[in-house]
């Protein structure tokens, strides 16, 4: 029996970052959407009803906060982890409180992110 391949929504105005997280992904066998904006983002969940949703803090012109939180309210067991440049300006602590499945800092590893997406998704990390 084949499963489809878990589907991730990666929203972030970084698009390199966004272009180099979207090969990682792939390559480790996930179905990836990307969106720049948050409203954008929004909208495609809603449509494609991802596994995982991974959210810049930092967007134009709607918060990844404003979107994780239209998000939860969709959907109060939605997988999403919260992804930022600017650790120092938040807590995590007080991010998964809010909601948040996970927090990632995008001075880490994209194998440290690859490790909390297969965990979020409860997945062998090998």
């Amino acid at each position: 029996m084949e499963h489809s391949p878990k589907k991730i929504l990666v929203i972030d105005d970084d698009l390199l970052f966004t272009a180099i997280l979207d090969v990682r992904l792939r390559n480790e066998g996930f179905e990836v959407l990307s969106c720049q904006t948050g409203e954008e983002g929004f909208e495609q969940y809603q449509r494609w009803k991802p596994d995982l949703t991974l959210l810049d803090i930092r967007l134009p012109s709607m918060s990844g906060h404003e979107v994780m939180e239209r998000i939860k309210t969709l959907d109060p067991v939605a997988k999403v982890i919260l992804i930022t440049a600017f650790a120092e300006s938040t807590s995590s602590e007080a991010e998964i409180e809010k909601g948040a499945t996970s927090f990632y800092d995008k001075s880490l590893s994209a194998e440290k992110l690859i490790i909390l997406v297969k965990s979020a998704l409860s997945l062998k990390t090998s």
